[in-house]
């Protein structure tokens, strides 16, 4: 063998030893990350408290954010797009990502819940962080942590408080020129709230939900998501529900600083141009408005340093006494950077179709009564759509889960009317196992969850079925035969069973032609879904 065929061998060798290695340092992160996950009982203890130390969240996760390297003033010199909200904040941070990846800068980008992989939860210019850039930043923070550790004191962050400060430290680590946060839970006390010097702040649509943290009532949500407005940062809003405006509103005078509320995206000037979103649904629009006005903002401000971001605030230009309006920004000229940015924008479980073989997944994690409405509204026209153009027998079925304490029957009204020939209810788990649906062993440690119980998701699964039962037998001809049910342990034990029972038995799914199958109810349940549908979702370009 010649010499440099034994020097290509020996290289070949050193980069296959340096991806196992990685792959095995991965998984080792991912596992122990796992383990910062407050489990089933502390959670339960938490919500009966209603919370009574969230005050300490920010204070404390600043202690921690300086025991892993990470000081204010590192997260002052980002420059952070800072979003909160019920409904969409995600899709709008995703939007405003794309817009400015387009303008040629390089972006951060930090959300959550993940889908398939906790690396999803940070990205660089749009892409996940690989399992190699993951691990070294993991293992960075987490070794910092451990050995700062006092002997008294074995206090480590919590599993999203922990994936906060690794961001920020990643942020940092890789200058991005923009960093776009999105809002965990609430805003006033979310762990992303150490941030001081927002260049902008941005404001979703308001909904009720997780309700024991953050109220029953708008008022007090939008008191909680306008937390994260800043003394002499600008901030945007969409219209609102309910007086949840005029509560915004008066946070933002209290802290010192203006809001605006957005046009609506077809009042800007599109140039003769069709809007045209990566994103479907209806909502898309507003969220797509409020990522235009904050990254306009965002480029308009991103040069100054942050001791020069704030600026005098001027509030002659509206009123924000109760039942005053308020002023909207100016709309703009559409530009290709952002014309592109929203035409390409990506994020997956959101209104998404993939179509395998004879069966198409329509999925949305949609998780509130307004999102689960707009879900309802974009299955039916584009299920319809696809139905008139397959021909043949069509079947449609529900894949449901609905978690926490909200009401099945709330959500699960908006879907009765779609036509439904089945629904199945499970937990947000995967596989039960290691060889279902393609997916090897090697997978399934993605999708640890501590945060719940076995006997807990059996029972939501059995009141969600219940609920579905109870509201089609108010709504369907007697005569007719009831729609077909089942639970299963697993997403893969369901999707399993719908093709089993689709080719077999005398049901309304017996040789169907097409199956259209929608997945709703939770994000969690989503990603599950997407873990077995499309394993591969992370490498590729998003």
């Amino acid at each position: 063998m010649s010499k440099y065929m034994m020097e290509t061998v020996r290289y070949i060798s050193t980069q296959v030893y340096k991806k196992i290695d990685m792959a095995k340092n991965y998984e080792e992160a991912v596992r122990t990350l796992n383990t910062l996950q407050s489990n089933f009982a502390v959670l339960e203890k938490t919500r009966l408290g209603k919370d009574r130390e969230r005050h300490k969240n920010i204070p404390e996760t600043i202690e921690f954010c300086n025991r892993a390297g990470v000081t204010l003033n590192d997260i002052d010199q980002l420059s952070i797009i800072h979003v909160s909200g019920t409904k969409g904040k995600g899709s709008t941070c995703a939007f405003s990502e794309s817009i400015l990846r387009n303008h040629g800068y390089t972006t951060g980008f930090y959300s959550s819940p993940h889908l398939i992989e906790v690396r999803e939860r940070i990205r660089i210019n749009g892409r996940p962080l690989s399992k190699e850039s993951f691990s070294r930043y993991f293992w960075d923070c987490y070794n910092k942590l451990i050995d700062s550790k006092l002997p008294e004191d074995e206090k480590m962050p919590s599993y999203f408080r922990f994936l906060t400060v690794m961001a920020f430290h990643v942020f940092s680590q890789e200058k991005v020129d923009v960093a776009i946060i999105e809002v965990g839970v609430g805003g006033e006390y979310d762990y992303t709230n150490v941030i001081r010097t927002p260049v902008v702040c941005g404001i979703t649509s308001l909904g009720i939900d997780h309700v024991p943290i953050l109220g029953d009532t708008i008022e007090k949500i939008a008191w909680q998501k306008a937390g994260i407005i800043k003394s002499g940062y600008p901030a945007l809003t969409v219209p609102q529900p309910e007086n949840g405006l005029d509560v915004i509103a008066e946070r933002a005078l209290e802290k010192s600083s203006s809001i605006k509320l957005v046009p609506h995206l077809s009042d800007y000037n599109w140039n003769g141009r069709e809007p045209e979103l990566g994103l479907e649904g209806d909502m898309q629009h507003w969220n797509a408005s409020l990522a235009i006005q904050l990254s306009k903002t965002w480029l308009n401000r991103h040069h100054l340093g942050s001791d020069e971001r704030k600026e005098f605030i001027d509030y002659s230009d509206y009123d924000a006494i109760r039942g005053a309006d308020i002023v909207t920004a100016d709309t703009m000229e559409i530009t290709d950077n952002i014309y592109n940015g929203l035409k390409n924008c990506r994020w997956p479980g959101r209104n998404q179709i993939l179509k395998h073989d004879k069966i198409t997944y329509y999925l949305d994690g949609a998780h509130t009564d307004r999102s689960m409405s707009q879900c309802a509204k974009w299955f039916q026209l584009v299920a319809d759509k696809e139905k008139q153009s397959l021909g043949g027998k069509v079947c449609r079925v529900l894949l449901f889960n609905l978690t926490g304490g909200r009401k099945p029957e709330l959500f699960l009204d908006h879907l009765v009317n779609c036509d439904f020939d089945a629904a199945v209810f499970c937990p947000n788990v995967a596989t039960l196992a290691s060889d279902c649906a393609g997916i090897g062993s090697d997978n399934t440690w993605y999708q640890t969850n501590y945060n719940t119980s076995a006997e807990s998701q059996e029972a939501r699964c059995s009141k969600n079925r219940n609920a579905w039962v109870g509201l089609n037998e108010q709504k369907t001809d007697p005569g007719l035969n009831p729609i077909l049910t089942e639970i299963k342990p697993s997403v893969s034990d369901a999707l399993k069973w719908i093709t089993e029972v689709s080719s077999s038995g005398d049901n309304a799914l017996r040789s169907c032609d097409h199956i259209q199958i929608l997945i709703t109810g939770s994000l969690h349940l989503v990603g599950c879904s997407l873990l077995l549908i499309d394993p591969e979702m992370n490498d590729r370009i998003w």
